[in-house]
């Protein structure tokens, strides 16, 4: 999803380009626009003296996005990492009920068939 807003980003900044006259040809405004974008900035296409300063501004944005993009994609990793320990820490929770339940259920059982009761009493003598 990020990679999608990153490309739509610079089809946007490609049509700004294309909508007020500063470039000409689509394929060249996408291209100065995804050079831009990402601050490679070769210089082969370069805009008109009053349009420049909004190449500036797509600079920045491109800057801005892949920082955000960058925070985006470390907080997905952190949300499943806390995930997956949560996930562990409910499985070793139900284990320990379980041997716990299993443990009451060992008291809590009927007479054996001998007769005699489980009691923490000595045997009668």
């Amino acid at each position: 999803m990020t990679a999608a807003t990153l490309f739509l980003d610079i089809l946007l900044w490609a049509w700004v380009y294309r909508y007020v006259g500063a470039i000409q040809s689509l394929e060249a405004s996408l291209y100065f626009s995804g050079i831009t974008f990402t601050t490679v900035g070769y210089g082969d296409i370069t805009l008109a003296k009053c349009w420049q300063l909004l190449s500036v501004g797509e600079a920045v944005n491109g800057v801005l996005m892949a920082g955000w993009s960058a925070a985006q994609l470390i907080f997905l990793v952190q949300r499943m990492m806390i995930m997956d320990v949560n996930q562990i820490e409910v499985g070793n929770q139900i284990e320990q009920e379980q041997k716990t339940t299993a443990d009451a259920g060992e008291w809590l059982s009927p007479a054996p068939q001998s007769g005699r009761c489980r009691t923490n009493a000595p045997p009668a003598a």
